[in-house]
């Protein structure tokens, strides 16, 4: 069970499992813990990710769209990067906590400057793309729909738990990728667990890969 709660460190999701002793406090943090090392030490513009929405290949700062936000850790390692983020979350839940990480993050000394290049919405990415205007196509589309359940892998995060018992009902539509790919003026990117099947069986131009995942890419024409 889950429920947010308004916090002194920032609206907070408090999680109880049943196998735990205590509940978890979990929040949209970008200016501490794991994103602030990342962004640190990550290694830059030679990361996985960073390749996969082609920094080095087109101009900056790079327009992208994460379709599928989520707890925002991607969108944010690309904005440490100097891209501009459109971050489309379709839960309320998770949109509340986004916002308030947004928000709390903007404050922050260090990262504050450059935060304002990340916006939100609260929408069904579908009804995003389907309203967008020509001259607002995004360079970049990024995808990281929930990864496939699969018998003997690895216990997902709690993070992961959670998101996935928030979004259970609210997962994208297979249409997503086709439309997304009808909309980006570079490419679509997919983050896939490492020996998934591509989106919806659609296959990709190239992938890139990193020590846990792949990056499947799409480039529109």
């Amino acid at each position: 069970t889950f429920h947010l709660a308004s916090e002194p460190k920032g609206l907070t999701l408090v999680c109880q499992e049943a196998s735990a002793k205590k509940p978890s406090h979990l929040r949209v943090e970008f200016s501490q813990g794991p994103l602030a090392y990342r962004r640190v030490h990550g290694g830059g513009k030679n990361q996985a990710i960073a390749k996969a929405v082609g920094l080095k290949h087109y101009p900056q700062p790079l327009r992208v769209m994460d379709a599928t936000a989520g707890w925002g850790r991607d969108a944010f390692v690309l904005a440490s990067l100097g891209c501009n983020l459109h971050l489309i979350e379709q839960s309320p839940i998770m949109g509340a906590l986004l916002e308030d990480g947004l928000k709390r993050a903007c404050a922050d000394p260090i990262i504050g400057s450059w935060m304002s290049a990340m916006k939100l919405s609260v929408a069904k990415a579908e009804d995003i793309l389907n309203e967008l205007e020509a001259c607002d196509y995004p360079a970049v589309i990024y995808l990281d729909p929930m990864f496939p359940d699969s018998e003997g892998s690895a216990l997902h995060t709690l993070r992961m738990r959670v998101l996935r018992e928030i979004v259970r009902d609210m997962e994208p539509s297979d249409k997503l990728l086709a439309l997304a790919r009808s909309k980006a003026h570079k490419r679509v990117v997919v983050k896939r667990p490492k020996q998934a099947e591509p989106l919806d069986d659609q296959v990709p131009d190239f992938a890139i890969h990193s020590v846990s995942h792949r990056y499947d890419v799409y480039l529109t024409r």
